[in-house]
């Protein structure tokens, strides 16, 4: 009888602590796909094409108010400015500023960039 309890605890220990770690391992995917999940909330990727065929590209960090945008080579930096109304980053020498469908990028006040959303058809 002692033999046949001592692996039959065994095995019912090795099941317990297999089911354990399973679950450890479960909850650490589902944290990890949680975290993904509020990370692509707070980022928002965009990209606009001007009428000369200059591209560019915008990465938004809602969570920490700044933005990279990617401009003739040039990866550019900026902190959300608080308007009213549209949105408004800078920094010590660009300025993206979108209103009403309307983007614009200034470098050093001179504007470089400009990008007007087509109207929707009735």
């Amino acid at each position: 009888m002692k033999k046949t309890i001592l692996p039959v605890a065994a095995i019912a220990g090795a099941f317990l602590v297999s089911c354990w770690s399973n679950n450890a391992a479960k909850q650490q995917n589902s944290d990890k796909l949680n975290n993904t999940a509020s990370l692509i909330d707070t980022l928002v990727q965009s990209a606009v094409t001007d009428s000369a065929g200059a591209i560019l590209e915008m990465s938004f960090d809602n969570e920490s108010n700044s933005a990279l945008f990617v401009f003739n080579g040039e990866i550019i930096e900026m902190t959300g400015d608080t308007v009213a109304s549209g949105i408004k980053y800078s920094n010590d020498h660009y300025e993206f500023v979108e209103w009403h469908g309307e983007i614009t990028l200034k470098k050093d006040g001179q504007e470089v960039f400009t990008y007007k959303r087509p109207k929707q058809g009735n």
